[in-house]
């Protein structure tokens, strides 16, 4: 359930940042917060494919 929360999260971040980016804005934040909100994204399948086994 909180890998669901976290994953959502991200998924709001990166559509939020990549926006931006596709408007013009251009900044080292916006390029941050699209790195980390894929790796949130990344670690959540991650984790949750690793306590399926």
């Amino acid at each position: 359930m909180l890998i669901e929360v976290a994953r959502t999260i991200g998924f709001g971040l990166f559509i939020n940042s990549t926006y931006s980016l596709m408007n013009g804005n251009l900044s080292f934040n916006n390029l941050y917060i699209a790195l980390i909100s894929l790796a949130a994204i990344a670690g959540s399948y991650y984790y949750e494919k690793r306590s399926k086994k």
